[in-house]
């Protein structure tokens, strides 16, 4: 699962991974 922020960190929170491509 991949959380966009709409921002385009790397790694999030703490074992959230967010993945902006």
């Amino acid at each position: 699962m991949t959380y966009s922020l709409g921002g385009g960190t790397d790694y999030y929170a703490d074992n959230i991974s967010v993945s902006e491509n």
